[in-house]
């Protein structure tokens, strides 16, 4: 596999399609531990859980596309579950609603599957025909996990009724929704996969905000000599850390990148980063703040521009544009696509 230019997205999306960490990860969320889940019951569903809403009058389109999705159906039985995971390494203040929005798409899309199997059964009365299911039926249940690789510790809402701001007298009334988060930084689970010991051990070391990098960076290679990870585990660190990692530029020409490569050469990157950072922030705030009358469409135009120039990513920037112009991270995102197009 060439490693070159993957995104830490891409990255994630590639560790969790294993069926192996996948499983232990929902067993040990789900079931602290016990192994209800086994990987040879699980397969993979296509993430993009687009549909079409059909009206009286017209149609509209509903676009959700989920990092993954997977079936759980246990040998001898006949209820599938399906298992959704969202992976967050920047804290998303509406991500309840964004869950809610996944889940909801999924119900309505088994709704659709099942609609259109009826349309050639003849014997449904009428009350079916009109709902699109008979009485009987049942579709299979969507658990997700939202899973949160950062540094801060998550200050954002977990639940709707979290975004909502309700009358006391109405509280009783309101429906709730819950949010099921998982922070890496300081989770607990009970995992029994060597892969994600691994990988949730050197990310609690990684994240200890108690310690220096330099004392982080000690003890992670520590970790490393005396487990030995294997290298997607590595490459799964250093994405969800949300470093950009070239492995190709660190690989010897008969050896694979070793943990210690890795990070020796990090080491001098994430320096050079600064360094780099430090320029683009200081033309930033010449070019950007220094317009204080501008409106915030210029000055999102300036940074977007400016970070580009210096070869971040998007991610990078988009947290940068919600710091700068204190914004929500979808005000961001509009900015980034409507004022950061990239020439073809």
């Amino acid at each position: 596999m060439a490693e070159k230019n993957i995104t830490p997205d891409t990255m994630m999306k590639t560790y969790w399609s294993g069926n192996e960490e996948f499983a232990d990860f929902y067993n040990a969320v789900l079931f602290d531990g016990e192994p209800v889940i086994r990987p040879e019951e699980l397969s993979e569903l296509d993430s993009d859980g687009s549909i079409v809403i059909e009206r009286q009058e017209n149609a509209e389109s509903l676009h959700r596309v989920r990092d993954m999705i997977k079936v759980h159906k246990r040998t001898g039985s006949s209820s599938p579950v399906l298992l959704g995971m969202e992976n967050q390494t920047y804290i998303c203040y509406p991500m309840p609603l964004r869950s809610m929005g996944y889940d909801h798409t999924a119900y309505h899309k088994e709704y659709a599957d099942n609609a259109r199997n009826l349309t050639k059964n003849k014997t449904l009365n009428r009350h079916e025909y009109l709902s699109g299911m008979k009485r009987t039926d049942r579709f299979p249940p969507v658990i997700t996990v939202v899973v949160y690789y950062g540094l801060d510790p998550w200050n954002g809402a977990v639940s709707l009724r979290d975004m909502l701001d309700v009358p006391k007298e109405y509280e009783p009334f309101v429906q709730d929704y819950n949010m099921r988060l998982i922070e890496a930084r300081c989770c607990d689970l009970k995992f029994h996969n060597q892969n994600n010991i691994h990988l949730f051990d050197m990310l609690r070391i990684a994240f200890n905000q108690d310690l220096t990098w330099q004392q982080a960076r000690t003890q992670v290679l520590a970790y490393a000599d005396e487990h030995h990870p294997e290298k997607i585990v590595l490459m799964m660190l250093f994405s969800a850390t949300g470093l950009k990692i070239d492995f190709n530029k660190y690989k010897k020409k008969k050896e694979d990148v070793t943990m210690r490569s890795v990070f020796d050469n990090m080491i001098r990157d994430v320096k050079a980063e600064g360094k780099a950072e430090g320029r683009a922030e200081g033309k930033a705030e010449g070019r950007a703040e220094g317009k204080a009358e501008g409106k915030a469409e210029g000055r999102a135009t300036e940074i977007v521009s400016i970070y580009r120039e210096e070869g971040y990513p998007d991610q990078f920037i988009l947290e940068k544009l919600q710091s700068k112009l204190h914004i929500a991270a979808d005000q961001a995102m509009e900015y980034l696509l409507n004022y950061g197009k990239q020439p073809a």
